[in-house]
């Protein structure tokens, strides 16, 4: 079984929750039959989702503000990061509940598939067999997005160059 390190500032972290975590947070936000996915999967499946979420999250996103020990694994806790409301710094010695929250979902989305595999119709145009024929336009929504939307949502405040509505800047505390 892989082991889920969630250790905050931990030199050897891999993963910001841990699986006793993800399974609570979805048994409260996903409906039973969406539940009954997580459900099933081997400890071992959604040991290697929680990982791979983290690092999915970690390796798609530059984060505003800076990480708040160079010997940390992981992004996250950050220093000089608002809360989503702007209204405060956030602690730089605890890992954001929202951000917990988004790779609970991304781990979701992790034990239904492959999120990281290239895409198999990569690049092709058009398929054809006797009567039967495949097109595929070129459009990016073809293509599985290896983060889910919904973790973009909800980390869109802490993401470095969001042109969404709620985005903040951060603030270099040395100059405060």
């Amino acid at each position: 079984m892989p082991t889920v390190d969630s250790t905050v500032k931990g030199a050897s972290a891999n993963s910001y929750v841990t699986v006793a975590e993800a399974t609570t947070y979805l048994d409260n936000h996903k409906r039973s039959a969406e539940l009954a996915l997580w459900t099933a999967a081997s400890d071992d499946d959604k040991a290697r989702a929680v990982i791979a979420a983290t690092t999915h999250v970690d390796s798609y996103y530059e984060f505003v503000g800076y990480r708040t020990t160079t010997t940390q694994a992981l992004k996250w806790p950050r220093a000089g990061v608002m809360t989503r409301d702007g209204d405060a710094y956030l602690d730089q010695d605890t890992i954001p509940q929202l951000l917990k929250d988004a790779v609970c979902e991304q781990a979701f989305v992790e034990v239904q598939s492959d999120r990281a595999a290239d895409s198999s119709t990569r690049g092709i145009h058009r398929v054809k067999a006797d009567v039967l024929e495949v097109e595929f336009d070129g459009i990016e929504s073809q293509e599985q997005k290896v983060v889910a939307d919904i973790v973009a949502a909800m980390l869109d405040a802490w993401i470095e160059g969001y042109t969404g509505s709620s985005a903040f800047e951060t603030v270099d505390l040395a100059r405060v």
